[in-house]
């Protein structure tokens, strides 16, 4: 697989996982960001994705799909790490990432806040599964 990709099988799909994930997920809080995920055994390796901007707070589509792109583009260029440490072992990570507020942060402000966010579910992951 290539280091800098996001392919569909890394992508959370279906409203009753999205749901399940909302729901019985931890939570991480790196603002304006939410990062919501749930550690399971699983015969896949790796990590399920889901990206979310709320109608709710960013009223025009063109700026939300502009948020979700760069969020995307955030976490596919620094999540090799997590990657590299889920496929190593025998469980999968369901992850959902949310924006919280109605500014439109620039780029290198979002990559921050998910190299945050890796970076903490790295640690996370290594308390409880190694």
């Amino acid at each position: 697989m290539k280091q800098y990709s996001l392919p569909r099988k890394e992508r959370l799909r279906g409203s009753i996982k999205a749901s399940s994930l909302f729901h019985d997920g931890n939570i991480i809080n790196e603002f304006p960001l939410q990062c919501k995920y749930i550690i399971t055994e699983s015969d896949y390796d790796g990590y399920e994705v889901l990206f979310s901007v709320s109608k709710k707070r960013v009223k025009k589509a063109v700026l939300r799909n502009r948020l979700r792109r760069r969020i995307k583009e955030a976490w596919r260029l620094n999540v090799a790490p997590l990657r590299n440490k889920l496929m190593a072992s025998s469980s999968k990570m369901q992850i959902g990432i949310y924006y919280q507020t109605d500014d439109i942060l620039k780029y290198k402000e979002i990559e921050l806040k998910i190299n945050s966010i890796i970076q903490r579910l790295l640690q996370h992951y290594e308390k409880t599964c190694c």
